[in-house]
């Protein structure tokens, strides 16, 4: 395969290595008995807690303690939406996606101008051909003091020999640090990298990258996660 690298800010796209997920369907995507970063309504994937993380940053911050609304962006099989509707503080989670592969009446069509305290896109950004753009549309769906969480592995070695993400079906996008501060740069947001737990060893690349318009919020996530651990996971 060809691979495009960027020498100055360590982006690389795979054109080749693109998978159509609407032409294979969804019993293509992520299966819930064989993945268990894939939450199926009854065990909760990572989608669910990297929404708790911030449905408890939202309860902190917000004394009122308003309500969230959750969008989860490209669930494939994933059920983790059924669980945050039960939660007390959630006041709508609907999904986003390509089409409706759930059949889901909690789907909402990707031109939605709806607006989203918690914007939540698991393992979804490495399926990105043109980023430029799927980032501006992502953070479109965050209200001015929203946040959008993302899953994905990040390029740590200038050498992909080094690395196996690149390389798996579908991955087109591998994103350096600086390529992502590019692109929050690009739309006035402000970016910040966490590594989730049970990625601490063995230096492994997994990170969550959320991303504001709110100084605030911004301010409030890096203080949130002085008194937190580490981010969830599954």
């Amino acid at each position: 395969m060809d691979f495009l690298l960027c020498e100055t800010c360590g982006y690389s796209f795979c054109k080749e290595n693109f998978k159509d997920y609407v032409a294979l369907g969804a019993k293509d995507i992520s299966n819930p008995k064989r993945n268990t970063r894939v939450g199926d309504g009854i065990n909760p994937g990572r989608e669910f807690f990297m929404a708790i993380d911030m449905i408890d940053f939202f309860l902190k911050k917000n004394s009122s303690q308003k309500k969230v609304r959750i969008l989860i962006f490209a669930p494939g099989n994933s059920l983790d939406h059924q669980l945050l509707r039960k939660h007390k503080a959630v006041a709508e989670c609907v999904v986003t996606d390509l089409r409706n592969f759930q059949d889901s009446e909690y789907f909402v069509p990707l031109e939605t101008n709806k607006k989203f305290d918690i914007v939540i896109a698991c393992e979804v950004a490495e399926h990105f051909m043109y980023p430029r753009k799927e980032f501006a549309n992502l953070l479109r769906y965050i209200g001015n003091e929203g946040i959008l969480v993302i899953s994905t592995s990040m390029r740590q070695h200038k050498n992909l020999s080094y690395s196996l993400y690149p390389f798996l079906f579908g991955h087109t996008s591998y994103y350096s640090e600086e390529s992502l501060v590019f692109l929050s740069k690009m739309n006035n947001v402000f970016v910040n990298f966490r590594v989730p737990v049970g990625e601490t060893f063995n230096s492994k690349t997994k990170r969550y990258i959320y991303m504001t318009k709110s100084a605030e919020v911004q301010k409030g996530i890096t203080h949130f996660f002085s008194e937190e651990k580490v981010p969830r996971c599954e």
